[in-house]
């Protein structure tokens, strides 16, 4: 039997691609997702009306979130945006305690 050779497989290197360190993508990204939104750009960016109830929030979120979904060809600043202001108002209705 003869041995295989391992494959050499290539290895992605993010700063060789231009987005910088892992380390400075996560931080960026952090920033943008915990920045708080006022309630009403988040209910406009969510595409509701502020009388909605959590339901309709939940499901608008999901929706938009699956659209702009980074992985699914989106816009990843779009996507943050959406989760920033589902965040916004899930502490806004006291469905999510603020940690530090």
């Amino acid at each position: 039997m003869s041995k295989r050779k391992p494959r050499a497989y290539k290895t992605y290197d993010p700063e060789k691609e231009g987005y910088g360190s892992p380390e400075q993508w996560q931080k960026s990204f952090t920033q943008v997702m915990h920045q708080s939104v006022p309630a009403d750009e988040a209910y406009e960016i969510l595409e509701v009306s502020n009388t909605a109830s959590w339901d309709e929030i939940k499901k608008a979120h999901r929706k938009k979130a699956l659209k702009f979904h980074p992985d699914k060809g989106g816009d990843a600043k779009e996507f943050a945006k959406i989760n920033a202001a589902y965040n916004s108002l899930a502490i806004l209705r006291g469905v999510k305690q603020i940690t530090a």
